[in-house]
């Protein structure tokens, strides 16, 4: 599969560009082909207890364009994929073998699709049995979660206005989500720093070239210095690049984690740490004060979620502040503290 160039995320400020004049004709949604319900059964998702997917809700599924100069998939490509896989499930048959041998090409203008939306899409059919549950945790409270620029569309309203209303309503009830909630923003000039709600400090950014992280009394150097993977071939749930910068230890030197990804309006960055596990970054939002940013694991669990902050609710004197809420099933640890502290500028 194709995909466009990386750009270094360690610098990087904010996905959200402007979208008006000429260019506001994208902010409109897009279905994926035009609708020809067939009826099918419907068709579990790999996993015991994953929902269930039909031909008829392939169909329904519809995709809120990327912004105005940032790379897509080929509209037409998707459609004609979608049309496939609706077409196997209609017949009963698994979309696996389909989906790992397709390739989809990106183009900067024109009609495409986000990438990051289709590849969450199309990788829900290709996770392996048992991926929900952690930690043998059976009721994952954000397991339903939306976390990408699509939305499932059975009425074909062409204005969006569904989708625009499920992104306000995530946003105004943040608050809600069961976990841990922290704050990042800036302390300073030149340093961030990730808080917990009891203003206990678990990690800090400062300085630049290097850029030095802190979290559990320990230094780590965030280096420019690119990291080489030889992987598998591509698939829709894998990281989108085998390109990392590293984070090291700074006494030691032994690698932490590693950031990569691409950029300019689709977040769609990642983290691995040392032992190949890894965080995709996807953001669902039609604008800057609706979007959430989301860490998802390589297994598809939702493991943080990130808002710009209210600024009638910003503390402890940090500007450009970002809330952060963490799955509650999950433990945070100095290595997570690190990715979150990293993570959250680019949003």
């Amino acid at each position: 599969m194709s995909s466009s160039k990386g750009r270094d995320l360690t610098n990087a400020s904010s996905i959200w560009g402007r979208s008006t004049g000429k260019h506001a004709w994208q902010a409109r949604p897009v279905s994926h082909f035009a609708h020809n319900k067939q009826g099918s059964p419907p068709v579990a998702r790999p996993g015991s207890d994953a929902p269930t997917v039909n031909g008829d809700q392939v169909r329904d599924t519809w995709f809120w364009p990327p912004r105005y100069s940032v790379v897509g998939y080929d509209a037409r490509q998707v459609q004609e994929l979608f049309r496939r896989v609706a077409a196997e499930l209609d017949a009963g048959r698994p979309v696996g073998p389909l989906l790992e041998n397709a390739t989809l090409r990106t183009r900067e203008s024109g009609g495409r699709y986000d990438i990051g939306a289709v590849d969450w899409f199309l990788g829900q059919f290709l996770l392996p049995p048992g991926r929900f549950g952690l930690d043998g945790i059976s009721a994952d409270p954000w397991r339903d979660l939306p976390v990408t620029q699509l939305y499932h569309n059975p009425s074909q309203e062409a204005s969006g206005a569904s989708f625009i209303r499920q992104c306000e309503n995530a946003w105004r009830d943040f608050d809600q989500l069961p976990g841990t909630h922290l704050w990042w923003g800036r302390a300073g000039m030149f340093r961030k720093a990730l808080y917990t709600e009891e203003q206990q400090l678990l990690a800090s950014v400062w300085g630049s070239s290097p850029e030095i992280v802190s979290a559990g009394g320990r230094d780590f150097i965030f280096t420019s210095r690119a990291r080489h993977y030889e992987t598998a071939q591509k698939t829709w749930s894998s990281p989108p690049s085998n390109c990392w910068f590293e984070l090291a230890d700074d006494e030691t030197g032994i690698p932490i984690l590693y950031s990569s990804g691409d950029f300019g309006g689709s977040a769609r960055a990642s983290i691995m740490f040392h032992d190949r596990r890894w965080l995709r970054f996807l953001v669902r939002g039609t604008r800057k004060a609706n979007g959430i940013m989301t860490a998802v694991d390589q297994a598809g669990n939702r493991v943080a979620r990130y808002r710009l902050a209210d600024k009638r609710k910003t503390l402890f004197g940090l500007s450009s502040s970002v809330e952060i809420a963490v799955n509650p099933a999950w433990k945070l640890t100095d290595e997570l503290a690190l990715a979150l502290v990293i993570s959250a500028k680019w949003l």
